[in-house]
């Protein structure tokens, strides 16, 4: 059975700086984020793709004011160049920065 090729799939480092950067000088998604990652409210995360450009992920946040309800459903789209981020959330906000993406970027 052959070993699939890893050397040629690019490891993405997500580092506080580069969600600063994505950010922008708005501290709120930030404190949101922070405030959903505390709260546990990711129920998971993970890689759904890779490739030798970018590494593809989902999560499912909780929703803060209806947790009993179908959680947020959170796609990253994400390469070592963070303005080449994709980044989406089934939230109300409708926003690229809404506190549910920004608290999967920090977990």
């Amino acid at each position: 059975m052959d070993e699939p090729d890893f050397q040629s799939e690019v490891d993405v480092n997500v580092r506080l700086v580069d969600i600063l950067d994505y950010v922008g000088d708005s501290v709120r998604p930030i404190r949101e984020g922070l405030a959903v990652l505390e709260a546990q409210h990711i129920v998971c995360l993970g890689y759904t793709a890779r490739s030798t450009s970018s590494v593809t992920a989902k999560g499912f946040v909780l929703q803060s004011s209806h947790p009993a309800e179908r959680p947020h459903e959170v796609s990253l789209k994400l390469s070592q160049d963070n303005t080449a981020w994709d980044l989406g959330c089934s939230c109300k906000a409708g926003t690229k920065r809404c506190k549910h993406i920004i608290a999967c970027l920090l977990q």
